[in-house]
């Protein structure tokens, strides 16, 4: 398994349906499941960019394992919290997955502002954004040097230029083959 994290915008689904693609894995995204499966209240939750509770985000994720979650997934969008990080590396330690890296994509607030304001999904207003990248910076962006001390690889790759260079960069860093 592979893990995506960045902050909103860096085009963390972009690149892990790429790498999904390109070494034959399938992709898992907790947003879209959430968009597309969630209940009518939690898609209200979602549009005002309040995040779920550890429980409810692991609760999914765990009942996704071994049916649309494998060793062979990109997963994008969890863990985003200490807590979920534990659970998922606690499943990692009893052998039920195998996290090969996380791939941690990197990007200036400024530019990826600018990348959320263009692609104009309803929830995605200014200073939703904002408040989504100062979540990100808080409570996921120090759970990576967190996955370092557990023994986890950890790649961090530019994620702004030429999606394919991106790619490519990722698919390198990882000494994956490409299909």
């Amino acid at each position: 398994m592979i893990v995506m994290m960045g902050p909103v915008g860096v085009g963390k689904s972009v690149q892990g349906q790429l790498l999904a693609d390109k070494i034959s894995y399938n992709w898992f995204s907790l947003g879209k499941y959430l968009r597309e499966s969630a209940s009518a209240s939690a898609q209200e939750k979602l549009a005002s960019g309040v995040l779920f509770s550890d429980e409810e985000v692991i609760e999914i994720i765990d009942s996704e394992i071994g049916k649309t979650i494998t060793n062979q997934t990109v997963l994008d969008g969890f863990p985003r919290t200490l807590p979920q990080s534990e659970w998922i590396v606690g499943l990692h330690r009893e052998k039920r997955i195998n996290i090969e890296a996380v791939v941690v994509l990197l990007a200036d607030e400024d530019v990826l502002v600018k990348r959320l304001l263009a692609r104009g999904r309803p929830d995605d207003s200014e200073e939703v954004i904002k408040d989504r990248i100062h979540t990100y910076n808080s409570s996921t962006r120090p759970i990576i040097d967190w996955f370092k001390n557990q023994g986890v690889q950890v790649q961090e790759i530019n994620g702004v230029g030429e999606i394919e260079d991106i790619s490519n960069n990722i698919v390198k860093a990882l000494k994956k083959d490409a299909h």
